[in-house]
């Protein structure tokens, strides 16, 4: 369990990697929600408890897509870290700032490298407010 403690929402409409995501982020200590579409995101993001880090997918396969939900996750949470994952190219004009992007197949070892990082800055900072 990693001394950094984050809540973070992970967003891939292939529910097998989404199963691999939310596993890998679990064993590194983190408390994890998921959403397999935009609105089961944009549920937890507006009406779930407070997440401190966003991993999403780009293409789900809808109208709307990660790159939306990354923006509504910032407008919420602006202080909030976005992890973007996909095999699809960054596009950097939609891409946020502070966030990161890893290409697919992502390795989990990296994420979860990448997510206790998220956390371990998110928690020496003293007196933000989030």
């Amino acid at each position: 369990m990693s001394d950094a403690h984050c809540t973070v929402l992970v967003v891939e409409d292939e529910w097998l990697l989404r199963i691999d995501l939310v596993d890998a982020l679990e064993a590194a200590g983190m408390t994890v929600l998921e959403a397999g579409d935009v609105d089961e995101a944009l549920g937890h993001i507006e009406n779930g408890p407070a997440i401190d880090i966003l991993v999403t997918d780009i293409r789900l396969n809808e109208d709307r897509d990660g790159w939306d939900i990354a923006e509504a996750f910032r407008r919420r949470r602006p202080r909030g870290d976005i992890i973007y994952a996909s095999a699809n190219s960054p596009r950097e004009e939609r891409q946020l700032p502070g966030s990161l992007f890893l290409e697919k197949p992502v390795s989990m070892r990296v994420l979860g490298d990448a997510c206790r990082r998220f956390c371990s800055t998110r928690n020496s900072r003293s007196g933000d407010a989030f």
